[in-house]
């Protein structure tokens, strides 16, 4: 019996809705907003079927039921509120994120619901997968960079970098404040437009300086940039017995069909970078968690710091980035494999037929004048994708702003994250890091009577 045979004997959406075990979630969101659940659920249902192996006979109609209600038993009150990622923004935007690869969720599940040992070995197989040394995974990038210099402040006594890559590492918390409590100078050079060869060299002329350099997320150039390749600044730096440190913030781990003129933890290590930092999250995709990877000389001392054993990355954070970066050894299967990819390879004429379907769906929502296509083109915008945001298409909205889809829902719906600017005075929905599961959503919390605003039945 196949999946389709077998969802074919559930009931119809609209005799599931007046299921007992169903009501409690429409009485807690609204018809529409379950309806969209209950579409995404049997969606996931059919999908989990077709990867089981065994003979799908023996499943019931009502075992099968059971399993569908069990899917909208999410607990009253959620740690985090789900999100709607309308922003054109891959990651990062307000607190937002990709959605994990299957893979990684399967992963965590795994490690999750069994007595497990925690592996001493982990870093064996990351660092093969990027082509270093040795590698580690700290909880998040703050404490990664903390750890790295601390690590190597004994033979360091000055952070050398750019004036144009000095942004926060952490909100709250500037390279001075970073480098000063870790007992080390801060040394900045050249220009808004950054720093040549021979500004690092000259700043690097007593031994032991470690040379940091920002991804492109951390920094934007204006005009020409005087930026040296890797291997320049690692050729430069050698004699002079300089630590080269790459933070590649949101950067891929390899190189990719979707960011080929963009830098990469494997390219970077193999031009000759010492240390490369790069987050878990990004285009790398995962849990959010910082990789440290690099030449055994240069790691060894941060995994015997008290920094690593305190902010280590918890075993199920490594079990799920561990399963992400093994997708990356078939870039070109990404798209099938890793949602963020699917995201990023989206063809426009399916964004296109998404915007024009649910423009006139969004216009009937309350407050809302207009609701019209629109094509967005590339633009400029800091981020590891060469400083460019993809091309898309997305929904205008007039009569309604970010603060008012922000107020205007009750705690439980998704909060709808828009374009940070609008554009002729319209708020834009960009479709392009929308997953298309949430396009029932969207529409069911714009298009839903607020509570406040409901007609009392007669």
């Amino acid at each position: 019996m196949s999946p389709q045979d077998l969802l074919g004997k559930l009931p119809s959406l609209n005799e599931l809705l007046d299921h007992p075990g169903v009501r409690k979630a429409v009485d807690r969101w609204n018809r529409s907003e379950t309806l969209a659940r209950v579409r995404v659920a049997i969606d996931d249902l059919g999908a989990e079927l077709s990867r089981r192996t065994e003979d799908l006979r023996g499943t019931s109609p009502t075992e099968l039921l059971d399993r569908l209600i069990h899917r909208l038993d999410v607990p009253a009150a959620l740690p985090v509120a789900p999100i709607i990622n309308a922003s054109g923004e891959l990651w990062g935007p307000r607190g937002s994120a990709a959605p994990l690869a299957e893979a990684a969720i399967e992963q965590l599940v795994r490690v999750a619901s069994m007595p497990h040992e925690t592996d001493a070995n982990l870093g064996a197989p990351l660092a093969k997968q990027l082509g270093a040394e040795h590698a580690l995974v700290f909880a998040t990038s703050g404490s990664a960079l903390r750890a790295t210099f601390r690590a190597h402040a004994q033979q360091t006594r000055t952070v050398i970098v750019a004036k144009s890559e000095t942004t926060d590492p952490a909100p709250g918390c500037s390279l001075g404040t970073l480098t000063s409590s870790c007992g080390l100078a801060l040394v900045e050079i050249g220009g808004p437009v950054g720093a040549t060869v021979q500004d690092y060299v000259a700043a690097a002329a007593a031994p032991g300086a470690l040379v940091l350099r920002r991804g492109c997320e951390f920094y934007r150039l204006e005009g020409a940039s005087a930026r040296p390749s890797t291997a320049e600044l690692a050729a430069a730096l050698r004699p002079r017995g300089a630590l080269l440190v790459e933070d590649l913030g949101g950067a891929a781990p390899v190189a990719t069909p979707h960011a080929t003129d963009a830098p990469n933890a494997r390219s970077v290590l193999e031009a000759g970078a010492d240390v490369v930092l790069l987050a878990g999250v990004g285009l790398v995709g995962g849990p959010p968690s910082a990789i440290v990877a690099g030449t055994r000389k240069a790691i060894e001392p941060i995994e015997r710091s008290a920094d690593f054993a305190m902010d280590e990355a918890a075993d199920l954070t490594l079990a799920a980035l561990l399963a992400t970066l093994k997708l990356f050894d078939e870039p070109e299967q990404l798209r099938f494999a890793h949602p963020l990819y699917r995201l990023i390879d989206t063809p426009l004429e399916n964004l296109q037929a998404r915007a024009e379907r649910l423009a006139p769906q969004l216009a009937a929502g309350k407050g809302i004048l207009s609701a019209i296509p629109i094509e967005l083109g590339p633009e400029r915008a800091v981020g590891p994708l060469g400083l460019v945001r993809l091309p898309s298409w997305g929904i205008a909205l007039e009569g309604i702003g970010e603060a008012e889809l922000r107020s205007r829902k009750p705690a439980e719906r998704p909060t709808i994250l828009p374009r940070r600017q609008p554009i002729d005075g319209r708020t834009v929905l960009d479709l392009r890091t929308m997953v298309p599961a949430d396009d029932l959503r969207l529409v069911a919390s714009l298009t839903a009577v607020p509570p406040d605003d409901a007609q009392p039945s007669a």
